[in-house]
């Protein structure tokens, strides 16, 4: 479940990301993030710029506008659930996970694990907020993502 925007970093960032699928294969893109604590909104470009999605939460409620093709690891409500899970305070992260769910932070990464193991692990580098890389796994489907910030 996604928390409030209220309850995270205020920050402004241009990021490239690049997500590795199982077959080995990649894709790039753009994203611009904000949240000024009342909206959290991200905007996901291809490498050339165009618009792909325009993502929003506000007031309890996800607003997305689809304008191009984007992977399956991408899908909207995860692309603002991950940057909530990478960001957020940990209290609200645990607070918005289903009840077979536990985080887990070590030496500042984040693992988030049921009964039987493992399902996201999170690395993250540099400086909160935003980091200037993180590479968020998920060991069940298989895919990479990979988050370098360019301008914050």
């Amino acid at each position: 479940m996604l928390q409030s925007p209220e309850l995270g970093p205020a920050l402004s960032a241009i990021q490239e990301i690049t997500v590795e699928f199982p077959d080995g294969t990649r894709e790039k893109f753009l994203s611009i993030v904000e949240n000024n604590h009342k909206t959290l909104r991200i905007a996901l470009l291809n490498m050339l710029g165009q618009t792909l999605a325009v993502l929003s939460f506000s007031d309890g409620e996800v607003m997305v506008d689809l304008q191009g093709p984007i992977p399956a690891a991408m899908e909207p409500v995860r692309i603002l659930g991950y940057l909530q899970i990478v960001l957020w305070p940990q209290s609200a992260v645990r607070s918005g996970l289903a009840g077979n769910l536990s985080l887990i932070e070590s030496g500042g990464d984040l693992e988030i694990q049921d009964s039987n193991g493992p399902i996201l692990l999170v690395e993250r580098e540099g400086d909160c907020c935003p980091y200037s890389t993180t590479v968020i796994t998920h060991s069940l489907e298989g895919w990479k993502i990979r988050i370098q910030t360019m301008v914050q």
